[in-house]
């Protein structure tokens, strides 16, 4: 992600550094990289590179809020908190993990 992250200089509200340890940025993420394959591959029309940049507006503004439904920052993270629904077990809210150096960080 680093190529999307530098190139349009997304700030850590919109891609934090641990991205990948979030579903829902991942499947966004993932979804944003099909759409971009196929708007820019063999055979795509000359205005779907456009059609792109629309999409990737309205997709910036869904990482956004789901960055801060889950609390990612630049120097922490944390699982995306559940709700409880009637009869779920209670579960253990793991606390945020300081990040120092985020190509370092094991586990």
């Amino acid at each position: 992600m680093s190529w999307l992250r530098t190139a349009y200089g997304l700030s850590v509200l919109e891609i934090p550094p641990f991205w990948h340890r979030h579903d829902e940025l991942v499947w966004e993420l993932s979804a944003l990289h099909l759409h971009w394959l196929a708007c820019y591959g063999d055979g795509a029309s000359g205005s779907a590179p456009l059609q792109w940049h629309r999409d990737f507006d309205d997709a910036r503004h869904r990482l956004r809020r789901w960055v801060a439904a889950c609390g990612a920052q630049s120097t922490a993270d944390r699982p995306t908190l559940v709700a409880l629904w009637p009869g779920d077990a209670p579960r253990d809210v793991e606390p945020a993990r300081t990040i120092n150096d985020r190509v370092r960080v094991t586990a």
